[in-house]
């Protein structure tokens, strides 16, 4: 099909769909007798031991692509799908002068007493691989207390460069992760909102927190990327399943376990208080959790044919559908009921690459053997997979990344599978585009997205016809010190609106609507950090919330996974930090917490 090397708009060229309705080419498999109809069966099994991989270092290259079909993972890369048992409750931290907040923590499965003795932190216990189901919490699920609320997680193990973000949009929180596609999130049936109508408070503090699990070598990484807001609550991924903590005071209102094995990739989006996630020992498996009740809504195979590298895996959910992708194959779920919906066509020449969801649900996919040739980007009726439009990357350039899917607005590599520019291509015409320079997304602007999935890119948000994006650190006024700003942009031009001055230290984009662009100035090891508001007509800057220095150190590891690694989202006035994911050696102290 021929494209204008521009890519003003839709060649009209008829395109080749990899998909169509769920048929015998993927067929559900049928429930075990006597067995319920969510019980999956057991896994098919995978020849081969999974590789160890080392976690990357500051600074690293985004990791290689997944191998190709039927080949094991390269040497170095992460094989996930092997993590440890579940672990417990919030730890509140100390009054100033209190005892030392990492001396003493809460055992796993309890909650703690505030400003209470503590006895010591029960580690998680530590198994390898062997194929058995385990993944089971210590303790029992923590019950809802009598007459309590129960309301109420993408894989960034496999990627350098997934941390998550919070978007109010239409009274409904967005999940930016330190990835940052906007996510928009359910309001979940509780109270919950974006953050200016919920009570404020100039000064604040680390609130709570609860200790990261502990991985064994042979694990060497747990994946936990998904992080949502649903009502009051902050819905968590944990190495074994889903967990609801209240935003405020960190209580756990419930626990779904993974019902085989530990947790992998996950929709980045909540969508009517679903939450899809894959698990098993190999990654084979997908559970929806609703969110509202605190249960697990249904479970199954994802019913790829044997040998497909589950591990490697892109999924969304929008409206009433999961759609999963992984190893050139595609299948998609109603979301509410687990039914089939439609599927890949393996015979086809045009392959997935990835979605994104959330408002609206948006394919990237190309056509050959080359996913760096051919791209295009389609909107879809997530019921049928039927595009309403389609627009075609022109010649010598790739579609990266889903920066927003209302507008569809989307990373480009040119000649470079790093971000170099962000069109707008909303109705399947190229509108504003906007140049990121030398360097791309490793140059001006503080962009990461991952290495093979669509989303999340972090640093960067879009709300109406604006694009917002973080800098990249560069000296300060002072010696020593770094700082950046935070610049917006006209989609429907691709000019610049206007710059913002520095902060006093490096600013984390986190959420942007129509009234308020919200960043996090990140603390220091004796000084805390900030919640900053940035005016969207000018780019000024103001001090919303100042963090107690008392509780700097603990902030400070909340947020000591670094930008790739760390999932910052804003819900009711409250900033909450979580991991993406934990490596072996307790690099992390703490899977999430919150500040207000």
């Amino acid at each position: 099909m021929s494209q204008p090397p521009d890519g003003t708009g839709n060649s009209g060229a008829p395109h080749e769909m990899p998909t169509q309705l769920a048929g015998a080419a993927v067929p559900p498999p049928p429930p075990p007798p006597g067995q319920p109809p969510q019980a999956p069966p057991p896994p098919p099994p995978v020849p081969g031991q999974p590789p160890q991989a080392q976690p990357p270092t500051p600074g690293q290259a985004p990791p290689p692509p997944p191998p190709a079909p039927g080949q094991p993972p390269a040497p170095g890369q992460p094989h996930y799908g092997y993590p440890a048992p579940g672990y417990g409750y919030p730890q509140q931290p100390p009054v100033q002068g209190g005892p030392n907040p990492y001396a003493q923590q809460p055992p796993y499965g309890y909650p703690q007493q505030p400003q209470s003795a503590q006895p010591p932190t029960q580690p998680m216990q530590q198994q390898g691989w062997s194929g058995s189901p385990y993944g089971q919490p210590q303790q029992p699920p923590y019950p809802a207390p009598s007459g309590g609320r129960l309301s109420g997680g993408k894989l960034a193990a496999l990627i350098a460069g997934v941390v998550a973000a919070v978007l109010v949009v239409g009274g409904g929180a967005y999940l930016l992760t330190s990835g940052g596609n906007p996510k928009p999130v359910a309001k979940g049936g509780g109270s919950g909102n974006g953050g200016d109508n919920a009570p404020h408070n100039a000064q604040g503090k680390v609130a709570w927190t609860v200790p990261a699990p502990t991985v064994t070598k042979q694990q060497n990484i747990a994946p936990t990327p998904g992080m949502w807001f649903s009502g009051d609550d902050v819905v968590k991924q944990t190495p074994t399943g889903v967990t609801a903590y209240d935003l405020a005071s960190g209580q756990q209102h419930w626990t779904v376990p993974s019902p085989e094995g530990g947790t992998c990739d996950a929709a980045n989006d909540i969508v009517n208080n679903k939450v899809a996630v894959q698990y098993g020992t190999h990654c084979e498996n997908l559970m929806v959790v609703d969110a509202s009740t605190g249960k697990l809504a249904w479970n199954k195979p994802l019913g790829f044919p044997d040998g497909t590298l589950t591990d490697y895996t892109d999924m969304a959910i929008s409206g009433d559908v999961v759609a999963v992708t992984a190893d050139q194959r595609t299948v998609s779920f109603q979301a509410s009921t687990g039914k089939p919906l439609w599927h890949s066509n393996d015979g086809s020449d045009a392959h997935d690459k990835g979605f994104a969801g959330g408002s609206q649900m948006v394919e990237v996919y190309y056509n050959g053997g080359d996913q760096e040739k051919n791209n295009h980007v389609s909107l879809i009726d997530p019921m049928t997979g039927k595009p309403k439009w389609t627009w075609d990357a022109p010649a010598g350039t790739e579609v990266v990344s889903v920066i927003s899917v209302n507008p569809v607005v989307v990373g480009i590599g040119a000649g470079n599978t790093l971000i170099t520019d962000v069109w707008d291509v909303d109705g399947g015409r190229l509108a504003g585009k906007v140049s990121l320079g030398g360097g791309g997304s490793e140059g001006k602007y503080a962009i990461h997205c991952p290495a093979n999935q669509m989303t999340p890119c972090n640093n960067v948000v879009v709300s109406g016809n604006t694009l917002y994006m973080a800098t990249s650190e560069h000296s300060g006024s002072s010696a020593g010190t770094t700082n950046n700003e935070i610049a917006a942009f006209d989609l429907s031009s691709g000019s610049s609106k206007w710059l913002s001055k520095s902060a006093d230290a490096p600013m984390q984009l986190v959420s942007a609507d129509g009234n308020s662009v919200i960043a996090y100035q990140k603390s220091s090891f004796e000084k805390a950090g900030k919640v900053i508001k940035v005016d969207p007509s000018s780019g000024a800057l103001s001090t919303y919330t100042t963090f107690d220095d008392s509780t700097a150190q603990q902030e400070g590891d909340l947020d000591s996974a670094g930008l790739d690694d760390s999932d910052f989202g804003w819900h009711n006035n409250i900033l909450a930090i979580s991991v993406s994911q934990v490596y072996s050696g307790n690099t992390e102290k703490y899977l999430v917490g919150a500040l207000h």
